[in-house]
């Protein structure tokens, strides 16, 4: 009886983990296809998303929606249900927008040109006739560039999962328009943004803000006179109604972020936010397909209601082209260098593919993001205008020069990766750097295996050049920190002696620190005091208490950017008169006007190589080619105008070693470079700039003391 009792119970503990079993068994087959579930099944049941978009049905942007809404449903076993709602249902793009951001809306598809303010780089879609083909487009969005601006969206609380489109731009009006001067005096409704305002400024029309959904009673009442926008949504907003004229410019591309609350998806389980990435992804191409197919018949439609349509022939297309090629320029600081960079080095493969003539190539390796981003900028725009002026004179050895930038973030493996990138091109003469010693250091020997010559206009770290090679294919138009630390330590002497460094403690700051010691020594003095920080040091009340405690009356700063400028805020707000003679280092990020206006009322000095008081007739001719080329004012270029003037100067020298040795072999470069006898140029005129035992094309005689003033940085006078 008993030994019945417990088979009995044990019968049904078998029984009861049996169920056990097979209910986890089965909540798992309705995760997700991955099988790895980190919810339970009463979670996965509840997820409800909103998609917001401000399209209407009828549209292959709609269409993907709702197939992507399908799709998440069908891989997640419909555990994830998403309702889509068009039209602007939840609010405008803007409100929509706002809300995601928030965690309030789930999902959303917005017009990149509606992120211009939060995510500036997205304008870079903006640009007219930037790309050459639609498929390079798709190429760049799907590749670096898309991850590049997809990425940014982190910052705003959004997850990029892909670019979806509504199609390339057309302008509708009352005439027609086939020429930029067609445009005068036209009133032409933009979504609001400045590249847009720009571009159609630049056509001698005015530009109106409008909403989109108010743009077609906007443009019956000729409040505007015409408009840009894809067909479909020139068809479904009626816009061809009320306009009797369509030009197929396809000038500009209308493309869609889809993101999602960042919020939102951290809060999914890892297999659903796969499923939600993934089905956005695999949709991309289907959309685009699907844009196209829409097109012609929306195209129908429009020919249909009596609207004469004019498609833009190449000899058009070509003079707008021209007359907006210089809004990349204008807008890259906006824009970022980074992300033009990279379009540009895509738009440049396609020219090399294609080229009747072959151009010649010098790399750009500079910091076109991070701390050093200005000083990167500047000796762009350097290179730039000097590449624009020697290939108007005819290019070199009959070729034209084209400039390929790549942005090492201050890394050094970046900086080797990108100059490993270089010298892939068949065309490459020479390398250009920008600010950074320490990652020039980490690629010297780099440069020698590849034997390419490298030019230096801004990294003053004296072993760069002094490297001990030979043959040494390092060449520098800037300071020398052997001299540098030395003029900079006089100076500082000048204003106090009780001189406290302070270093920032890598090795160019802990080299700029020994180098500094070293001249006082000579001098038979010795500093106050001697303090480092380490890279990323953010409280500085320790470093200022010890140059309190050390009673010191002038400081010689070597610092980056980020930490001098945190420094000098503390240090200012117990010592505000004290002396700061600073190595330029610190000057490599852009100044806020606030920044600027403090520095201007302290004693704040650094070196410079641009005698802006006494500019050369060429160098006043050259600011003016800077406006006219750039289409900017030369305010944001004053600080770091060295590393202008330094890049430009160093291109033409290049250009003048190249028609000496007569080939583009980059050897014969090399000792051409090292032959060169005279140049007039903007920081100098140039007698042997360099010689075989001398790589510095700048000498202590060059150097001069500046300071900020409330517009940025100016000579000071009566310093030396």
């Amino acid at each position: 009886m008993k030994k019945n009792n417990i088979i009995a119970v044990l019968s049904v503990i078998l029984v009861l983990i049996i169920i056990v079993l097979s209910y986890r068994i089965q909540s798992r087959r309705h995760i997700s296809p991955t099988s790895q579930p980190t919810h339970t099944t009463s979670e996965v049941q509840s997820q409800r998303l909103r998609l917001g978009l401000n399209i209407p049905p009828g549209t292959a942007l709609y269409a993907a929606a709702e197939r992507f809404a399908q799709r998440v449903a069908d891989d997640s076993h419909h555990s994830i249900q998403i309702s889509v709602h068009p039209n602007q249902e939840l609010g405008t793009d803007n409100q929509m927008l706002e809300m995601a951001r928030r965690g309030e809306l789930d999902l959303v598809l917005i017009p990149t040109a509606k992120f211009s303010t939060t995510i500036p780089a997205m304008q870079v879609l903006d640009l007219p006739f930037l790309f050459p083909s639609r498929q390079l487009l798709y190429q760049a969005l799907d590749g670096q560039l898309g991850a590049m601006l997809l990425e940014r969206l982190d910052n705003v609380g959004l997850k990029g999962l892909t670019f979806w489109e509504n199609g390339f731009k057309q302008w509708t009006a009352n005439r027609s328009l086939r020429t930029p001067e067609d445009f005068g005096g036209l009133k032409m409704r933009i979504m609001n943004s400045r590249i847009l305002q720009n571009q159609f400024e630049s056509l001698g029309a005015s530009a109106i803000p409008i909403d989109f959904h108010t743009t077609r009673q906007a443009l019956a009442d000729r409040v505007v006179d015409g408009q840009e926008n894809p067909l479909v949504a020139i068809v479904s907003m009626g816009f061809h109604e009320v306009q009797s004229h369509l030009t197929l410019s396809h000038h500009a591309y209308l493309g869609y972020v889809f993101a999602m609350s960042k919020s939102v998806f951290e809060r999914l389980s890892t297999p659903h936010q796969q499923v939600v990435v993934t089905a956005a992804r695999a949709l991309t191409a289907w959309e685009r397909e699907e844009t196209q197919r829409y097109e012609a018949t929306f195209l129908e439609t429009i020919r249909s209601a009596g609207v004469q349509i004019h498609t833009l022939s190449d000899g058009e297309r070509q003079r707008f082209q021209q007359a907006l090629a210089h809004l990349p320029r204008k807008f890259e600081r906006l824009v970022g260098p980074d992300v033009m960079a990279k379009v540009q080095q895509i738009i440049a493969q396609e020219r090399l593919a294609t080229a009747n003539i072959s151009p010649l190539i010098i790399g750009l390796d500079a910091d076109l993001s991070s701390q050093s981003v200005q000083v990167g900028l500047a000796v762009k725009q350097g290179a730039e205008l000097a590449i624009d002026d020697i290939n108007q004179q005819g290019g070199v050895l009959g070729r034209p020069l084209l400039l390929m930038a790549k942005d090492h973030r201050g890394m050094p493996e970046r900086g080797r990766d990108n100059l490993r990138a270089f010298a892939d091109q068949a065309n490459l003469v020479a390398i250009i750097g920008g600010k950074g010693s320490d990652v020039i250091r980490a690629e010297l020997d780099l440069i020698q295996q590849l034997q390419v010559p490298y030019l230096i206009p801004w990294a003053a770290a004296a072993e760069l050049v002094d490297n001990g090679q030979k043959p040494n294919f390092v060449f520098r138009a800037s300071l020398n920190d052997r001299l540098v630390i030395p003029f900079l330590t006089d100076r500082a002497v000048v204003h106090g002696d009780r001189m406290t460094i302070v270093f920032e403690n890598t090795a160019w700051g802990r080299n700029g620190k020994d180098l500094a010691q070293a001249h006082l020594s000579q001098i038979g003095q010795q500093p106050a005091h001697v303090v480092g920080f380490p890279t990323g040091t953010k409280d500085f009340q320790e470093v200022v208490a010890q140059i309190g405690a050390s009673r010191a009356n002038v400081v010689l700063l070597i610092a980056a950017p980020k930490s001098g400028k945190a420094f000098l805020k503390v240090l200012f707000q117990a010592v505000p008169t004290m002396p700061v003679i600073a190595h330029w280092g610190f000057i490599g990020d852009a100044f806020t006007t606030e920044e600027s206006s403090l520095l201007a009322e302290k004693n704040v000095f650094f070196p410079q190589t641009i005698p802006l008081h006494a500019a050369t007739p060429l160098w006043r001719q050259t600011l003016a080619r800077y406006q006219h080329y750039f289409h900017t004012d030369t305010t944001a270029l004053l600080h770091v105008s060295s590393g202008f003037a330094h890049a430009y100067d160093l291109l033409q020298l290049l250009a003048i070693a190249m028609r000496e040795a007569g080939t583009t072999d980059r050897q014969a470069i090399r000792d051409a470079l090292e032959h060169i006898k005279v140049y007039h140029g903007l920081v100098k005129n140039y007698a042997n700039p360099f010689t075989a035992e001398q790589h510095d094309a700048l000498s202590m005689e060059d150097y001069q003391l500046t300071r900020f003033l409330k517009d940025g940085a100016m000579p000071q006078k009566g310093l030396d």
